[in-house]
């Protein structure tokens, strides 16, 4: 997930999770503690949002009889000038290798920090003299914190002056530890702090994690004092027992929490309301989490990327120009890894190649599966082509071998792939019976693969008697995708269409295509054409009719 969108989902849900806790200020401690536990908790859940589109069958109608053939012819040379590539920044986001290894650095810092306070812990508890076992309590050094932790058998641990206390105040710090044990508090604070470890970039996680530890003791407090003990009297021994006491590590100490003051405010309060939710408000409020937490996962960040997406597809579209290749560089650091940004690397990528920027075109194909898993067999092959255009024939074959073997068989992709490959192989020297073996895949992958139209309207009818055919009058030239020039790729794009009575191409379909948006730029192209409508007996009617566009380089 892109960083700039996930930490304003995070801010989202820890904003939000200030406002109900704002809103639940007369009610428990422990339905503000479940607050922002459940929101910390839900941080790590925003990644994990997925897409899959299923793809439609073909059918196999037969093909109408060829009526128009055309043929294209470009040069490799890039059509946006080098002139004015030298004003586009090699770099869409230098900022986010660094970025991702600050935040990973941070991360790592604090799972660090945590796993070595939970290893001080179990020495502790190895080194402990046992004083009871129901409850397990241990007797720490004097003067330390009273305090819990612990999963599957939790201790409570009491400084070795405890023996010199007052029976009430021993048996009320005992109470307050078991409440601990009792509301699983320490788990949840080991989870929390893992999330909290994950997003300690994000302030308000900072500010969730404090609140937690405070409305954590008063909710401990709530539970003590629900046992009927004196508010003023377990006061006093607080502080009593905060005054005499050294912090602990990253247990649960009885007296750490600041401010101490509200603590004690709403200890003495006689309006506090100290009444726990029950399990069915906790249930209520996590699937309200997830119905939440849903539809915020799958947004996806707005503001000026989606127009700035647009007219770099317009651009790169209609004039090839420095100005769309500028804009999605604009684009691609707000995207991120989302599918949107495909279209960008791949753009970018093929304008590296021009460029013979080898190295920041492989590393901007390498995250189009990033961006778009279906395009994988498409990263793999241009790959492959970036190391052969560089002279690493090694290195290129296994990228065009992954591309083929990645490839959902039979696909136009695959026989692009095949047909590159093939390419590739003749400039190797012995590679003859390669070269034969993959011809022959392809010719009968192209067999199979042979696309017919799908059901024609009813007024529409085949050439042939008394159907004359339909008679061009105005012809626009194709253009020539940056992808096939770049890829230095040739092939025949091979359309079905219907002329209509008033000379007009309709219902256009790619029945073959050469890959590598050709067939793309065959239906541009043929979609201006204008014909004089074949005729009936004389009369104008619509004409099914097949168009073979022929791509070749100079």
């Amino acid at each position: 997930m892109d960083p700039i969108s996930l930490a304003l989902k995070s801010t989202v849900v820890l904003a939000s999770a200030g406002l109900l806790s704002t809103l639940l200020r007369r009610h428990s401690a422990a339905a503000r503690h479940l607050v922002w536990t459940i929101a910390l908790l839900a941080l790590p859940l925003l990644p994990g949002l997925a897409l899959i589109v299923p793809e439609l069958p073909v059918d196999s109608t037969p093909p109408a009889a060829l009526l128009f053939s055309t043929t294209v012819t470009a040069t490799a040379v890039p059509t946006i000038p080098t002139a004015a590539r030298a004003y586009l920044p090699a770099n869409s986001a230098p900022w986010r290798p660094a970025l991702a290894q600050l935040w990973a650095l941070g991360t790592a810092l604090m799972l660090a920090h945590l796993a070595y306070a939970l290893f001080a812990l179990a020495r502790l508890r190895r080194a402990c003299p046992v004083l009871s076992h129901n409850p397990l309590i241990l007797q720490s050094a004097p003067g330390s914190m009273p305090l819990t932790f612990g999963f599957l058998r939790p201790v409570i641990l009491l400084p070795a002056d405890a023996d010199a206390w007052p029976a009430d105040r021993r048996n009320q710090v005992i109470l307050h530890e078991l409440a601990h044990i009792r509301r699983h508090d320490f788990a949840l604070q080991l989870l929390a702090r893992v999330a909290l470890a994950l997003f300690w970039w994000q302030p308000l996680a900072w500010f969730a994690w404090r609140r937690l530890l405070a409305e954590r003791e008063t909710a401990a407090d709530d539970l003590v004092l629900n046992e009927g003990v004196q508010p003023s009297l377990y006061a006093g021994h607080l502080l009593a027992v905060a005054a005499a006491s050294q912090s602990s590590n990253f247990a649960i100490g009885m007296a750490r929490t600041r401010p101490f003051e509200s603590r004690l405010q709403a200890i003495l309060s006689p309006v506090t309301n100290r009444n726990a939710p029950n399990r069915l408000a906790v249930t209520l409020g996590l699937l309200a989490t997830v119905a939440a937490l849903t539809p915020l996962a799958a947004l996806r960040a707005q503001g000026p990327v989606p127009a700035l997406l647009a007219q770099a597809a317009q651009e790169y579209r209609e004039h090839r120009s420095a100005s769309a290749l500028l804009l999605y560089r604009q684009a691609l650091p707000l995207l991120g890894h989302e599918p949107a940004a495909a279209p960008a690397l791949l753009a970018l990528g093929v304008d590296a190649l021009h460029r013979k920027s080898y190295d920041e075109a492989y590393l901007l194909f390498d995250r189009l599966p990033l961006a778009d898993p279906k395009m994988s067999t498409r990263a793999r092959l241009w790959q492959g082509l970036t190391l052969e255009f560089k002279g690493d024939f090694v290195g290129a074959e296994p990228l065009f071998q992954q591309a083929i073997t990645q490839a959902n068989a039979p696909t136009n992709d695959l026989i692009t792939a095949l047909d590159l490959y093939v390419r590739f192989l003749t400039r190797l020297p012995d590679r003859t019976p390669d070269v034969n073996r993959y011809n022959a895949q392809v010719a009968a992958l192209r067999q199979s693969t042979r696309r017919s139209p799908p059901s024609t309207s009813s007024t529409a009818v085949r050439i042939g008697g008394d159907v004359l055919a339909p008679k061009l009058l105005a012809k626009v030239e194709p253009l020539y995708s940056e992808e096939a020039r770049t890829a230095k790729l040739s092939g025949t794009a091979v359309l079905s269409i219907e002329v209509d009575a008033s000379g007009n191409p309709q219902n256009m379909n790619v029945l073959r295509s050469p890959g590598l948006g050709l067939d793309a730029e065959a239906v541009a192209a043929v979609a201006q054409w204008r014909f004089q409508p074949g005729t009936k007996n004389g009369t104008p009617v619509a004409v099914l009719a097949t168009i073979e566009v022929n791509f070749r380089l100079l």
